[in-house]
């Protein structure tokens, strides 16, 4: 089981024929290193109510190459693209909702029991590449994910096309200057939506409602 607060700036990149391009200068850069490649499928899920929703929690159940890891992320604050908040990871089984895995951590605990008791369902769905390099300077570490894929939301897709700065070692402004860095060289915005966030809003598209929850 992994608890840390995390703390990442997600950056959007608005121009899909530059892509290659960012990518290839941020795995080519003098501080970066350990570049690995990940193939990432996950599910969202909530209550037919939204009770995590409405905790502000998101709930979600991930294969990562050939591990599956259950994960809850919650509270915080998102603010010029710079994304603060609780997670809570743990190695499991299969992709099935199991909220119970979460007994042992500090979530709620109230939450937990109340989940174990109703029918979870999968609203959210996210399929991506991920490139991760690792970028030291100073003392500053910075894990840089490059992220390509789509999210799917009762049935809507959006495509993927993001960069996640997340702080492992040192300043917070460390982040906020390589985020700068990269917007004014490529076609990038800074981006206050998660993910889950994007799938939910596809979710609610008035063109095809969600019929499954109430969220």
């Amino acid at each position: 089981m992994q608890e840390n607060s995390e703390v990442e700036l997600k950056l959007q990149v608005l121009d899909e024929t530059v892509w290659e391009e960012v990518v290839d200068k941020i795995k080519t850069l003098p501080e970066a290193s350990g570049h690995e490649k990940i193939l990432l499928a996950a599910n969202y899920f909530d209550t037919i109510d939204g009770l995590l929703h409405k905790a502000h929690l998101a709930y979600r159940v991930r294969k990562e190459n050939d591990q599956w890891v259950a994960t809850i992320k919650g509270g915080g604050s998102v603010v010029n693209g710079m994304h603060k908040r609780a997670e809570w990871n743990i190695k499991v089984d299969n992709g099935e909702a199991n909220p119970q895995v979460f007994t042992q951590t500090t979530v709620d605990q109230t939450i937990v029991r109340e989940l174990s008791t109703k029918e979870l369902i999968p609203i959210v769905q996210t399929n991506f590449v991920r490139e991760v390099v690792i970028l030291t300077i100073g003392n500053d570490k910075i894990e840089i994910a490059m992220d390509k894929g789509e999210v799917i939301g009762n049935g809507n897709k959006a495509p993927i096309l993001e960069i996640e700065l997340e702080l492992k070692e040192g300043k917070e402004e460390i982040l906020t200057e390589l985020g700068e860095k990269l917007i004014k060289e490529f076609s990038l915005k800074l981006s206050n939506k998660s993910k889950f966030s994007r799938g939910l809003e596809l979710c609610k598209d008035k063109r095809k409602r969600c019929t499954k929850c109430n969220i």
